[in-house]
């Protein structure tokens, strides 16, 4: 089964109402107190604290990183590889993100008016209120855009509209696109699973050495995550995650923490995955 056969692209989009502006008047007031040119310098006035809109900040934070998370490279441009396999539990998470901001943007609109006075009071002289819109308009500006795309195959009617020697060429060049495609979300997940272990490593090596739940956490959600990312199907990618359950699931971040024992085994056990999964990760041996 093909690249195209298993996934889609996917990009998201985040829209938001912009809390910053340039302020030409100022900048020149600035400018000339300073006695300085054009080139030194300009002023951003920040029209609403930075209070009023970090929980959306927080949120959108969090969206980008599931959405890298739970994808692998194709084109910053063009979107991200979602495989087949992850896509339903995708599309759950990004609907209840979609549900969580648009609480949180009606929030926002209601508080809107309580906003605009502090403003007022706050920025003095340099409020402008033609930086404000009403409070619908800006409510309006927020938007999460999920959009799935067709990776690109050689047999594309497009290709057909070029000549023979053109349509070969580029036939040629999205064969290539996709193996190299293939081969990179490989060897980023690989990158991916040895991260965490890295870390847990280096920390449970320490017996002095303290450590957040994240610790164990961030193990075991790429772990969950290899049998949906594996686009190839790649055996070592699936011995991995067999090895990581059977050899580290059990341990909870309390008995590494209370478990001299414990902590040395599983640093051990780390250590061997860790050896093995870096022996794999140059991209010849990962997609063999």
């Amino acid at each position: 089964m093909s690249l195209q056969d298993r996934s889609i692209l996917m990009d998201i989009r985040l829209f938001s109402f912009t809390t910053s502006r340039s302020d030409p008047r100022t900048t020149g007031e600035v400018l000339q107190a300073k006695s300085a040119n054009g080139d030194a310098g300009h002023w951003v006035n920040f029209i609403l604290p930075k209070k009023c809109t970090k929980e959306l900040s927080s949120l959108d934070g969090r969206i980008r990183k599931f959405h890298r998370a739970n994808t692998l490279p194709w084109s910053d441009k063009q979107g991200r590889i979602l495989p087949s396999a992850n896509f339903d539990s995708y599309m759950e998470k990004m609907r209840e993100f979609r549900r969580e901001r648009e609480n949180l943007v009606a929030v926002f609109q209601r508080l809107y008016p309580t906003y605009l006075n502090q403003a007022r009071i706050e920025k003095g002289a340099l409020f402008d209120p033609n930086n404000y819109p009403p409070a619908d308009v800006a409510a309006d500006m927020y938007s999460l855009e999920i959009n799935a795309m067709p990776i690109p195959h050689e047999n594309d009617f497009r290709c057909q509209l070029n000549s023979p020697a053109e349509m070969a060429e580029i036939q040629k060049n999205l064969q290539k696109q996709v193996k190299a495609a293939e081969q990179n979300a490989t060897v980023e997940l690989f990158q991916r699973i040895c991260q965490p272990l890295a870390n847990m490593i280096e920390r449970l090596s320490d017996p002095s050495a303290t450590f957040k739940d994240s610790l164990v956490s961030n193990l075991e959600e790429i772990t969950d995550l290899i049998p949906k990312l594996n686009l190839t199907d790649n055996p070592k990618l699936a011995e991995l995650h067999t090895t990581i359950k059977n050899q580290l699931g059990h341990y909870t971040p309390d008995t590494l923490r209370h478990s001299p024992a414990d902590r040395t085994a599983a640093a051990t056990k780390a250590q061997a995955i860790f050896s093995q999964a870096q022996s794999w990760m140059n991209p010849a041996q990962a997609a063999a």
